[in-house]
Parts: structure tokens; sequence; C-alpha cells
């Protein structure tokens, strides 16, 4: 710092003080036991051929899967393997923090129920937290509007119509009864994604045939089954708009953003037949590149 004293020393004296006590450990044991199977949610949910109603099952795995560890046996592994920890490390003992009395003004006649023990303490800490995350979870997957486009999806995936379509005055329902069984039979896919990429192939007479099926598509592509894709194209951003690369245009930025991003299908092209398309369209370049 340019004025007064540096904050380096006492910030990292404090963390020394912070590291060196069991409490911290048994935070960070906690933390992992609710953490690592929302980090493995979070890997799951970003493959690009998830189903919505796929996903609602994977997230009520992991509910279960949180849910099991949330009883006294499973704090009690967690606990003993911290306690393990700290006598192998020789750390400062786990315990409770102290007991602080409240404010006068704030003060009643009913006394504070403390934990005896510190397992106690940090047993109704560690249920505080599976809750929270088990709440957020559901809150975010129980909703109407995810229900109502797992009826659409499903329509769309087991030909099935339902009373799902009747919310939508786009679809002609009487024509999609007669269309969907038609594509169902016609082609074979497991997502969206695979419906929309099959459609988008079939020659334009064939894509006439299934006009209601198109609509359906449609509307099951503008709310995609997660947002993984969008925020797939702001973290490119970060690795592609380097200070190596201020000078970049607005419009190179995009091409390289969008190859970034949808590389799945860039790994597809021929390298070969891009490189004989481009030497091929000015004589001269022939002459000078040859053919690959």
């Amino acid at each position: 710092m340019a004025h007064g004293k540096s904050t380096v020393a006492p910030r990292a004296a404090g963390l020394l003080v912070r590291f060196q006590k069991g409490v911290t450990l048994l935070a960070l044991i906690v933390a992992l036991a609710v953490i690592e199977p929302l980090e493995v949610l979070n890997v799951g949910l970003q493959a690009r051929d998830n189903t919505v109603s796929g996903m609602v099952k994977a997230v009520d795995a992991v509910k279960s899967s949180l849910l099991g560890v949330r009883t006294e046996d499973g704090f009690a592994n967690i606990y003993n393997s911290a306690q393990t920890k700290v006598a192998e490390l020789d750390l400062e003992d786990i315990a409770a923090p102290r007991v602080r009395r409240p404010p006068k003004r704030f003060a009643t006649s009913e006394v504070e129920v403390a934990a005896e023990t510190p397992i106690e303490h940090f047993r109704s800490e560690f249920f505080k937290v599976v809750d929270t995350a088990v709440q957020q979870l559901s809150s975010r997957i129980e909703q109407d509007g995810v229900s109502n486009y797992i009826k659409l999806e499903q329509v769309l995936l087991r030909g099935n119509i339902s009373d799902a379509c009747n919310s939508y005055p786009e679809l002609d329902v009487p024509l999609l009864r007669i269309q969907l069984p038609m594509f169902c039979h016609q082609f074979k896919y497991s997502s969206t994604d695979e419906a929309a990429m099959l459609m988008r192939s079939v020659a334009p007479e064939v894509r006439k045939l299934f006009t209601q099926v198109e609509v359906l598509l449609r509307l099951l592509l503008v709310v995609p089954a997660s947002s993984c894709e969008a925020e797939r194209s702001f973290s490119a951003l970060r690795r592609l708009k380097t200070w190596l690369r201020s000078t970049m245009t607005q419009q190179r930025l995009n091409h390289v953003a969008l190859c970034s991003v949808h590389h799945h299908y860039i790994d597809n092209i021929d390298i070969r037949a891009v490189a004989n398309d481009f030497v091929s369209g000015i004589g001269r370049r022939e002459q000078l590149f040859g053919t690959f």
C-alpha cells in the first residue's frame, strides 16, 4: 500500500490462527459433505442432451443423498473423521463457541438452551446447512412452470397428447394428434435437442408433414432445460477477450465465441475440405498452396 501500514501480515497471522483450530477443519469437512453432491449435480446438469424430467430426477437423487447424511449417525461419522484428522495434524481440539449473553434490552425470563457438548452444537448447525441446501433445490424445481414444461416435454418424447397442449393456443391439437405419432415412428430421439436436429436435417418436403411438431419443438426450445448454454458464453469471453487480444473487433469476437461455445460442431468439420474450398476460390491460391 502506498500510504499507511500493510495489512498483509495481520491477515496472514489471523488465517494461521484459524487454520490451527480444529473447528476450521470440521467446518471444511462439513462443507465438503454438502458441496460434493451439489457439484456432481452441477456437472451433470451441464450436459447438452438433458431433459427437464431427467434433471428433476437427478435433483431428487441428490436431495435423497443429502437427507441420508442428515442423521445422527451420519454426522457422527463426519465428526469422528474430523477428530481423527485434528489429532493427526496436532490442531486445537474442537470446541463449541462461547455462549454470549444477550443484551439487557433483549433479556427475558426464559433461560437460553445451550448445547452441552461440541458434537451437539455442530450437529444442529450441520442439519441447518443440509436443510437449507435441500430447500433451495426444492424451490427451484417444484414450480408450476417446471411441471407444465415437463408435461409438454413428455408429449414430444412419448408421443402421447396430454391436457398440457391445450394451454398453448399456438398448437393445433387435433392436427398434432396425427403428426406426432408419425414423427415418433419415423425418427428415434431421446431429448428435445435430438428431435430438433432431426427436424433440421430432413428435406423441406418431409418437414412440411410435421408442422405442428415443429411448433411444439419451438415452444420447448424457447425455455431450455438449463441456462448452462448461456452461461458458457460468458465463461468463454474471459478466455477469449484477453489483454493480448484487446484490439479484436466485435464481429471477430462474435465469430470466435461461437466457435468456442459450439466447438462440438467445429470438431466434426473436415479441415481438408475447408482448406480445399479456400484454395479453389481463386486460381492463384491453388498455384500457391496446391491441394490438400
